[in-house]
Parts: structure tokens; C-alpha cells; sequence
């Protein structure tokens, strides 16, 4: 679906990597709650998740210069997790 790897978690969507080929960056994808959304949004090193006309709600792109650090890697990924009990399950097919 995102042409990357995922990482699922109480078989929800919880993050992944994926390499965006038209910026050469490995971009984490992230599954975040509204409100860390709105502020997300606003910083130079994340790019929303399009989807045809709009971007995709909870999701997000964090570019390499946001996540390399570890304390930022861990920053990123608990916001993920604190939001996967709130995240809906895709449904079974």
C-alpha cells in the first residue's frame, strides 16, 4: 500500500519506512492523533500523506533530518504508539 515496510501493532498501522524516490530520502511514515497531528504538520521536516485530493487524516511523513537522531526517532515512534489504541483496525478481507 506504501511501497515501504510497516510496523503493525494490535494488527493496526502503527508506522513504517518507505524511500520516496522523487527527494532520494528514506521517509518514516507515521500514524499520530489529531492533535499531535496539527502541530506536526507545521514543522519544515514533515510532509502529509497525500491521497488523490487531499492529504490522509493521522498521517504523516517525517523526512531523514527529522528522525535521525535517536532521542527524535523515540519522539516520533511514541506518538505512534500512544495513538494505536485510539486508531481504527483496517477491516479483515
Amino acid at each position: 500500500m506504501f511501497g515501504g515496510l510497516v510496523f503493525m501493532v494490535d494488527n493496526k498501522l502503527c508506522c513504517g519506512t518507505r524511500l520516496d524516490k522523487q527527494i532520494g530520502e528514506n521517509l518514516l511514515l507515521c500514524r499520530i492523533h489529531d492533535k499531535a497531528y496539527a502541530t506536526a504538520i507545521e514543522r519544515d521536516d514533515v510532509l502529509p500523506m497525500p491521497n488523490a485530493e487531499k492529504p490522509m487524516k493521522n498521517y504523516i511523513f517525517v523526512t531523514e533530518n527529522g528522525w535521525q537522531k535517536s532521542q527524535d526517532l523515540a519522539f516520533w515512534i511514541q506518538l505512534c504508539l500512544d495513538f494505536n489504541p485510539f486508531a481504527k483496525s483496517s477491516k479483515k478481507k
